[in-house]
């Protein structure tokens, strides 16, 4: 997600989520190392008190990076 979100800006595309957004703007390398952090965390902290719910964040996951490649497949056709 991280790596076809920054090559999707590197083009034009506007970040959805105005914090990873700023950090983008701040430096790509922040924004890196902020969404490595942030999810790392938050997947920790879902594991340990709800470890149920991570079959659904994975589904997510897969939901989002599945956009990006869709984009990636519409883009390449025009």
């Amino acid at each position: 997600d991280m790596i076809l979100t920054l090559c999707a800006v590197s083009i034009g595309v506007a970040e959805a989520n105005p914090f990873m957004e700023w950090t983008l703007n701040v430096h790509p390398q922040f924004f890196v190392v902020t969404k490595v952090i942030i999810f790392s965390v938050a997947i920790q902290h879902i594991a340990r008190r709800r470890a149920y719910i991570l079959p659904f964040i994975a589904i997510l996951f897969m939901i989002v990076n599945g956009w990006h490649v869709y984009f990636w497949a519409w883009q390449a056709s025009f």
